[in-house]
């Protein structure tokens, strides 16, 4: 009867070769969970996740960022991630995972990026309808 046997059924009657392989398959998977996370491969990333549920209130996070001191604005920050993220106390398990801390630094850099992008000048310059000489 053993001699029937591959050599895995052999020391491990329990597991057939097919067993193995499939051990084998859920160790790739677990490995792949801990280099990325439960993200799906594809453009969908928990950047545009935040940057969609700031929206409604990043021209005020971006005016409040701009006018208010900075112990106020880590104040306020926490105080808007808390609304946004955790307000019903049952958060998504990935915002839950990543920590308030986190997110606020996150929310922080995308607050960051729209004031420096408000800041910039525009492409066209302004003018008078007195001083169109540019145009010519």
């Amino acid at each position: 009867m053993i001699a029937a046997m591959d050599r895995t059924t052999a020391l491990f009657p329990a597991y057939s070769a097919s067993g193995v392989a499939e051990t084998i398959r859920a160790a790739f998977a677990n490995l792949a969970v801990l280099l990325f996370g439960n993200t799906p491969f594809s453009g969908h990333t928990l950047e545009a996740d935040i940057r969609a549920l700031i929206a409604p209130q990043l021209t005020l996070l971006v005016h409040q960022r701009a006018k208010l001191a900075p112990e106020r604005w880590t104040k306020t920050l926490d105080a808007c991630v808390g609304r946004t993220f955790f307000w019903n106390g049952a958060a998504e398990e990935r915002f839950n995972r990543l920590g308030r801390r986190k997110l606020c630094e996150l929310v922080d850099t995308q607050v960051a990026e729209a004031l420096r992008q408000a800041a910039e000048p525009q492409g066209l310059p302004s003018t008078s309808r007195f001083d169109s000489a540019w145009a010519d």
